[in-house]
């Protein structure tokens, strides 16, 4: 997988050259990546000429997967869920821990950010944070994506929760890929054998 990675950087780096591209930003800890970051992927692709995935690393948060296991689950389900011309327009990124998503946008010469919103509590949030990033950089442009009703219920901590449980990969399998149910499975065996 190394190999196609560099290839699409290398390919991408070429793009964001020309002038007048637009490029995109959509950040979360995808821990692990489910259908409803999919839906906003997949939306914010259809806006952008290159979109960056940050997989974030909030040192406030305590992670189940290891920031390898996230990447890697990112990439297989976008590898294995897009049309090869959109996934060859992504750049999957981890941005530095020290820097405000704002500010890394700035640095990869970013015209929007990309949210989902599930709810008025995200919708609350995420505004919030707009107000602030608006006072730092207000070229940049956030755009959000309200989830369409068969996701609503999909979220990270729910998907957590459930793992391990009896039967979990049955409920998980209708928010996740195949690639993220074997990411998860291999955690579950190490919990047992711990």
């Amino acid at each position: 997988f190394l190999w196609i990675y560099v290839i699409i950087i290398y390919n991408l780096n070429l793009l964001e050259k020309k002038s007048n591209l637009k490029i995109g930003l959509v950040t979360g800890s995808f821990d692990p990546i489910t259908s409803g970051h999919t839906y906003v992927i997949e939306k914010a692709l259809s806006l952008v000429d290159v979109l960056y995935i940050g997989v974030a690393n909030n040192p406030s948060k305590k992670y189940f997967l290891s920031e390898i296991d996230r990447v890697n689950g990112v990439f297989r389900t976008l590898k294995s869920e897009l049309d090869p011309k959109d996934f060859s327009r992504i750049k999957i990124v981890i941005p530095p821990k020290d820097k405000l998503v704002i500010d890394y946008a700035k640095q990869i010469k970013c015209n929007f950010i990309f949210r989902g919103l599930r709810n008025l509590t995200d919708l609350d949030y995420e505004s919030q944070i707009n107000l602030v990033q608006k006072k730092i950089d207000p070229s940049i442009e956030t755009i959000y994506f309200f989830t369409p009703r068969d996701k609503i219920e999909v979220s990270s901590s729910l998907i957590k929760g459930i793992v391990g449980l009896n039967d979990w990969e049955k409920v998980v399998k209708n928010y996740v890929s195949d690639s993220v149910i074997e990411i998860l499975k291999n955690y579950v065996e190490e919990d047992k054998n711990d």
